[in-house]
C-alpha cells in the first residue's frame, strides 16, 4: 500500500478527452519569465488538468509531487521528493540526502542545497508542479521551506503550485520581487465557448444560446458544476431549476468528499453548526474568521458554488442540507 502510494505522489495524472484550453496556454506561455507561477481556484475548476495537459501539449519535462497532510513533515517531504526526483532523472545513481536531525537546526541551508542539487539534475525547461498545496497543515514550517527552495530557482526551470488558497505570507518577497507570477479564479474559469466544448466533449449536443446562458448563470464557468449540473439532461430541454435525486445526490457527494472532509477542522464544525440553516446573514458571514472566507455559496439547494473574489466575504452562505440533498 505504501508503495502504491508514494508512486501516485509522485506520478503526473493521466489525462484523457480533456478539453485543451489554448487561451489559458497562451497566458501560461506569457507567464513564463516568473520563477513560480501560483494558481489557485476551488477544486473540481480543472487546475490540474490544466497543468498537466499544458505540459503536454509544450511537450515539456516535468516532476509532479502531489502534496497532502503527511508534507508537514520535512523530512517526509524531502523523501519522496527525492523519489520523484530519482524518477524524473534515472542517470543520477546518488539519491538526493535525507532529513536526518543532524540537520534540523539547519533547515534553510538544507533547503537550498538541496533544491541547487535537484535543479541541477532535472532537464532544461523541466516544470517543477506542486499539486494540493492546501492539503499542507496550516502551522507547518512547509511555506517557509519553499520560500528557501524558490530563492535558488535558475534559468530554464520553472515551478508551478496548483492550490484552492493562495500564496502564503512567506512568499511575499519572491511576489513584491515579481517571481511570483499567480492564475485565479477569473482566469481558470471555463468562457461560455469553452463550456460549450466541455460539454460536447462529455457527450452532450451543443446547447442552445438559451441553455448556454442558464448554465453559465448557474455554474459561472466552473468545470464540475457543468458536468454535474448536465449529468441528467440531454440539454434539449430547458435546464431544470431543481435537479433530478439523483443528480442532487451526486453534487452533494462531490463536495462532501471535495469540501467537508478536506477542510480544516474549525471550518467542518462551522459547516456543522450551520447544516440546519437555509442561509447564514450577511452580517454573520462578515464575522467568519479569515480561514473561513473563501466561502461555498450553495445555490438552490443543488450545490453549485460561487467563489467571491479573494479580498471580499460573500454576501450570504446557503448551505445544503438534509432531504433537500
Amino acid at each position: 500500500m505504501k508503495t502504491s502510494t508514494a508512486i501516485a505522489k509522485i506520478t503526473r495524472p493521466k489525462l484523457t478527452g480533456i478539453t485543451p484550453r489554448e487561451r489559458l496556454f497562451e497566458l501560461l506561455d506569457s507567464l513564463k519569465s516568473a520563477r513560480v507561477l501560483w494558481i489557485t481556484a476551488p477544486g473540481g475548476s480543472g487546475k490540474t488538468t490544466l497543468a498537466g495537459s499544458y505540459l503536454g501539449a509544450r511537450s515539456l519535462p516535468s516532476l509532479w509531487y502531489q502534496l497532502d497532510q503527511g508534507d508537514g513533515d520535512l523530512a517526509g517531504f524531502f523523501h519522496y521528493l527525492g523519489l520523484a526526483a530519482k524518477k524524473a532523472a534515472p542517470r543520477f545513481r546518488k539519491t538526493l540526502p535525507h532529513l536526518t536531525p543532524e540537520y534540523l537546526l539547519g533547515i534553510p541551508v538544507f533547503t537550498r542545497r538541496y533544491f541547487e542539487t535537484l535543479f541541477q539534475r532535472l532537464p532544461s525547461n523541466s516544470a517543477l508542479v506542486f499539486d494540493n498545496f492546501q492539503d499542507v497543515p496550516d502551522g507547518s514550517e512547509f511555506p517557509e521551506m519553499l520560500s528557501q527552495a524558490f530563492e535558488v530557482i535558475p534559468d530554464g526551470i520553472r515551478v508551478m503550485i496548483l492550490s484552492r488558497t493562495g500564496p502564503p505570507p512567506a512568499l511575499a518577497r519572491l511576489r513584491a520581487n515579481r517571481c511570483l507570477a499567480e492564475m485565479g479564479w477569473d482566469d481558470i474559469r471555463f468562457n461560455p465557448e469553452e463550456s460549450v466544448e466541455l460539454l460536447t466533449r462529455h457527450g452532450h449536443a451543443t446547447p442552445s444560446d438559451s441553455i448556454l446562458k442558464e448554465l453559465y448563470r448557474r455554474t459561472s464557468g466552473w468545470a464540475a458544476g457543468l458536468v454535474l449540473l448536465t449529468a441528467q439532461t440531454n440539454l434539449t430541454d430547458p435546464v431544470p431549476e431543481t435537479p433530478s435525486d439523483l443528480s442532487s445526490r451526486e453534487v452533494f457527494a462531490y463536495f462532501a468528499n471535495e469540501i467537508f472532509d478536506r477542510s480544516a477542522p474549525e471550518i467542518q464544525e462551522l459547516l456543522l453548526k450551520t447544516s440546519f440553516m437555509n442561509k447564514v446573514d450577511p452580517a454573520v458571514a462578515a464575522q467568519l474568521p479569515a480561514s473561513a472566507r473563501p466561502v461555498i455559496s450553495w445555490k438552490d439547494y443543488t450545490g453549485i458554488t460561487t467563489l467571491p473574489s479573494a479580498t471580499n466575504v460573500a454576501t450570504s452562505i446557503t448551505l445544503c442540507s438534509g432531504s433537500s440533498c
